[in-house]
Parts: structure tokens; C-alpha cells; sequence
């Protein structure tokens, strides 16, 4: 028989070891996303007013010289994690996946816009 000369002292060390182990998943979000089909619906020649009616208030905005700018930002992480510890022993290991998700609007000094874009940065980490 295999526990023969198992000792039951170990039942406990064990038990400890598998409730001080773990494992996570985690998702975290700021902001929220601008939909495709409002970003879709953006074109030049549309006016400031028209672009703050369909995408809302931006997240920043700004002045150029040839007129000004709004900056959409959607950031979206997801996280994995597991930690493996047992008596003076631990083991780490996590892996992190950030994207960006940015709509940036372009205006001339009338606040007409001139010009826009939309993409995603991704950063794994």
C-alpha cells in the first residue's frame, strides 16, 4: 500500500498548501468604448456641435495652432495571474494585456472637422 508510512501530520501542510495557492482573473475598464457605428457616422466637414452630439463629451481636448482636438480614450486590461507559495517557497507568474482604444477629432479654427482617426494600441506585458 502506498500510505503505508504516510504520516498524518502532513494532512494539514498540505490542506495549507493548496488554500495559500492561487490563481486570479481580472478585467479592468476606464472610460467607455465610443461604438463603431458613431465613429462611423464621423466625417469631415461635420461641426463641433454635431461631433459633441454623437460622441459625448471628450475624454481630453486641446488647442493647435490651426485650430483645436478631441481625444476619446477607452482602456481596457485583462490580467492573469498565479501564485503558487508553499512554506518558505512561492512561485509568481503574471501576464497583463493592456489596449487603447483612442478616436481622435481634428477642427480648423470654425470648428469644422478637417480630419479624424481611430485605432488601437495594444501593450502585453
Amino acid at each position: 500500500m502506498i500510505f503505508k508510512n504516510f504520516n498524518p501530520v502532513f494532512i494539514p501542510l498540505l490542506a495549507a498548501a493548496f488554500f495559500l495557492s492561487g490563481c486570479t482573473i481580472r478585467k479592468m475598464r476606464s472610460s467607455s468604448p465610443v461604438p463603431e457605428e458613431r465613429i462611423a457616422r464621423l466625417s469631415a466637414g461635420m461641426a463641433k456641435a454635431q461631433v459633441l452630439e454623437l460622441l459625448g463629451p471628450p475624454d481630453d481636448a486641446g488647442l493647435r495652432m490651426d485650430g483645436s482636438v478631441f481625444i476619446y480614450r477607452f482602456h481596457n486590461k485583462a490580467d492573469k495571474a498565479l501564485e503558487l507559495s508553499f512554506m518558505q517557497g512561492s512561485f509568481n507568474y503574471e501576464e497583463s494585456d493592456w489596449r487603447t482604444h483612442r478616436v481622435v477629432v481634428f477642427f480648423d479654427k470654425q470648428g469644422i472637422v478637417t480630419d479624424f482617426a481611430a485605432y488601437t494600441e495594444k501593450d502585453a506585458i
